[in-house]
């Protein structure tokens, strides 16, 4: 109900800021693929967050992930992580359920950002 494209709008594109951290949460756009894409990759070398074996590319990670609700956070010019909606089904009884992604950056563990 909440996830439904009218009522989970994000209008801007820095959504957060913090001057001590200098940590900024802002809305994914193509330009940050590479760096989600990294990210992606580096966790699923883990083994643990996804059953993918390799990263997909921008145009089918973009078809199965919903356009809104993709923010990326980057701490000074470093990218620590992202998080993605996508749909956990296509019939009517899920409407407006959706799966969370989130992926953090191994460095930043344990690293205070």
């Amino acid at each position: 109900m909440f996830l439904e494209k009218g009522l989970w709008h994000i209008p801007i594109i820095i959504i957060f800021v913090n001057e001590d951290l200098k940590m900024n949460i802002l809305k994914m756009t193509t330009e940050h693929w590479e760096n989600v894409k990294n990210i992606y990759e580096l966790g699923i070398a883990t083994g643990i967050p996804t059953f993918e074996t390799t990263a997909p590319t921008w145009d089918s990670w973009d078809k199965i992930h919903l356009a809104f609700g993709r923010l990326v956070a980057i701490n000074r010019g470093s990218f620590l992580g992202w998080v993605a909606l996508s749909s956990v089904s296509d019939r009517c009884v899920y409407g407006g359920v959706a799966e969370v992604s989130v992926y953090v950056h191994p460095e930043t563990k344990d690293n205070n950002c």
